[in-house]
């Protein structure tokens, strides 16, 4: 199944329950589905939330950035559902019968997939917690780092779904190009395709109805060997 119908067969509604709002300094949002929002709106706000994390990434895995790398990952956190922390997620599916089947699950966090290719070619995904991401990037044993990734207007963003009253749900798919130099001076490289989940909620500024954008799990698609 496309990533980009993001489980649609299964997903009807998504809650999260907990007592922690998305960041610590943001009001209770207010539901407006009586107002009307531009999907396109909707769409920019989650390409440029990943690109500002993207942005960070690259700070963080900079070895010319030797200062201010954990306010890097602090900003960076705040862009996940919960800042990152762990959450409740309650999952309601409906089965072939048409009964809805609700689901409590505990989560750590969300998390990032890494993937590294194999000497046979083969390539070899694992998640991590996004925090002990961040803090490999910062400690990463290299020379130097260069990360790039795709620009702005080169990310492909899936189909938007309502999940709950005044929430949406989509994914952004981008490349991430790592290049590293080791401390014995071998250069070492791979290009990886990368989807991220984005949870949309609606709040009004000014009267007007705004998108707020939370990341949510990061997917490898693909890595490539570039050296």
């Amino acid at each position: 199944m496309n990533i980009f119908s993001f489980r649609k067969m299964m997903l009807v509604v998504m809650i999260f329950a907990t007592n922690m709002s998305y960041s610590q300094d943001t009001d209770p949002l207010r539901i407006v589905e009586t107002l009307h929002i531009d999907k396109s709106d909707m769409m920019d706000q989650c390409r440029q939330t990943v690109a500002q994390l993207n942005d960070y990434i690259s700070y963080m895995a900079s070895k010319e950035n030797k200062d201010g790398k954990q306010f890097y990952k602090k900003a960076a956190l705040k862009l996940f559902i919960y800042d990152g922390k762990p959450y409740t997620e309650i999952i309601e599916r409906r089965n072939s019968s048409g009964n809805t089947i609700r689901k409590t699950q505990y989560r750590q966090g969300v998390t990032m997939q890494v993937s590294w290719v194999r000497p046979n070619r083969k390539v070899r995904i694992t998640p991590r917690l996004m925090p002990k991401y961040f803090d490999g990037l910062i400690d990463l044993r290299y020379k130097s780092v260069s990360i790039e990734t795709s620009n702005v207007d080169e990310m492909m963003v899936g189909d938007i779904y309502k999940i709950a009253d005044g929430r949406y749900v989509c994914t952004v798919r981008f490349n991430q190009k790592f290049i590293g130099i080791t401390p014995e001076g071998k250069q070492t490289g791979d290009d990886t395709r990368k989807y991220v989940e984005c949870y949309i909620d609606i709040k009004t500024y000014l009267g007007d109805p705004v998108p707020i954008v939370r990341l949510g799990n990061i997917f490898v698609e693909d890595t490539k060997r570039l050296y």
